[in-house]
């Protein structure tokens, strides 16, 4: 993948990491993975195990103008717990993912937009998008290792289409560096139609 990334502002109320990344860059990378999936249906999976692991390379003997390494590891199971008689299916998912980031060779330290951040519909829901993350002057500054998990159980309400679920997520995004203020883990439990 290639893009190009421009960056422009001079407030310099926000965070040192933020003021540092004024300019155009080139961001080039490579992403080998490894799939394994035997789950019964991509769209509302029901029994199966789904298994990604990946390593993005940036920059480096890609070229580009920041050098990064991104291990990631995704991992979900399926279960049907009930068999309706209708075909309809109640469905336990358990979901879970690792991942982190770290700079090599000239680049010095992760920019914020390469940074992780936690929180929003597809994340640890209940939280903002983008609000689980170690703050610097009272900005999210993003994190450089996330963790987040799902255990979520859901039902049909009409046939397989409208779905009730009930769900526990938790995450935790940390390691900024010298800014990061310890360690936090979050967790939310909710229900979803």
């Amino acid at each position: 993948r290639l893009s190009y990334t421009t960056i422009e502002g001079d407030n310099k109320t926000l965070p040192p990491i933020f003021q540092q990344q004024d300019g155009a860059r080139i961001l080039s990378t490579l992403t080998p993975r490894i799939v394994f999936d035997t789950r019964d249906n991509r769209i509302l999976p029901s029994t199966g195990i789904f298994f990604e692991g990946s390593v993005e390379f940036g920059g480096g003997p890609f070229f580009g103008d920041l050098d990064w390494v991104r291990p990631n590891l995704d991992a979900a199971r399926y279960f049907t717990m009930v068999k309706l008689k209708n075909g309809g299916r109640h469905i336990l998912e358990l979901h879970a993912r690792v991942s982190l980031i770290e700079a090599y060779l000239g680049t010095k330290d992760v920019p914020p937009f390469l940074r992780y951040f936690g929180g929003g519909i597809s994340d640890v829901r209940g939280f903002e998008s983008r609000t689980i993350s170690p703050i610097q002057n009272g900005t999210y500054i993003g994190g450089k290792k996330i963790v987040a998990a799902t255990a979520e159980y859901s039902l049909p309400l009409s046939e397989e289409i409208v779905r009730a679920s009930a769900f526990l997520d938790t995450g935790q995004v940390w390691d900024a560096g010298h800014t990061d203020p310890g360690s936090r883990v979050v967790n939310r439990t909710g229900f979803r139609t």
